[in-house]
């Protein structure tokens, strides 16, 4: 298999930096994926706790220094296009309002695509995801 294929080593090659001597051993078009989940100034009691939150100010210092050193490709395009030299994949977990109204402004705005990985149970009904509530309870009782 070698190591440039082993499957810890394309785990910790979208981990880690580009600086870092094993994303080089990887090479260069190895998809890396920066996950995001919530995009707010204030964690609310569902996810207070849950260390998804990610403030505007430091999403935009993020969304910034990626476009600076990384190629960012939509879903489509790492599927089923050849990579580029620096590939990345911004994705959003969850349906999280935040995420429309506050983080794909900002992803326009800076020409980024993102791929949104949306639970429809949760949208076609106003009830929160059981990690979600657990966390809600836990933080008001």
């Amino acid at each position: 298999m070698g190591l440039r294929n082993s499957p810890i080593a394309r785990l910790a090659a979208r981990l880690l930096p580009p600086s870092f001597a094993l994303a080089r051993v990887l090479g260069r078009q190895t998809l890396r994926v920066a996950l995001y989940h919530h995009v707010a100034d204030r964690e609310s009691d569902a996810v207070r706790g849950l260390g998804i939150t990610t403030p505007p100010a430091l999403f935009e210092r993020h969304l910034d220094v990626l476009r600076r050193r990384y190629d960012v490709v939509s879903l489509h395009a790492a599927l089923h296009e050849p990579l580029p030299p620096r590939p990345l994949l911004i994705c959003f977990d969850d349906a999280y309002r935040s995420v429309l109204q506050t983080a794909a402004p900002l992803l326009r705005a800076r020409g980024l695509p993102a791929a949104f990985f949306v639970m429809t149970g949760v949208v076609a009904r106003p009830h929160l995801m059981l990690d979600n509530l657990v966390c809600k309870c836990v933080n008001r009782f």
